[in-house]
C-alpha cells in the first residue's frame, strides 16, 4: 500500500459500530500518524478511501 495512491480519507471504525471513531483527511499526505490512545480496547477497521477505486480495509485490535 502506498501513500502515493491518491488516498483521500482514513476512517477508524469500531467493529461494533457503523460510525467512525476517528476520521482523517489524508489528501496529499506522504506520512500519517494515527493516535489511537483515545480508543477503547477492542476490534477496529481502518478504512482508506480514494475517489477512483474501492476502499481498502485493514483490521486491527487495540489491547
Amino acid at each position: 500500500m502506498s501513500l502515493t495512491a491518491n488516498w483521500e480519507t482514513l476512517d477508524i471504525i469500531p467493529v461494533a459500530s457503523a460510525q467512525p471513531a476517528i476520521s482523517y483527511d489524508i489528501t496529499g499526505k506522504t506520512k500519517i500518524t494515527v493516535n489511537i490512545s483515545s480508543l477503547s480496547k477492542g476490534y477496529y477497521l481502518a478504512v482508506l478511501k480514494r475517489r477512483s477505486r474501492s476502499p481498502v480495509t485493514i483490521r486491527f485490535m487495540k489491547i
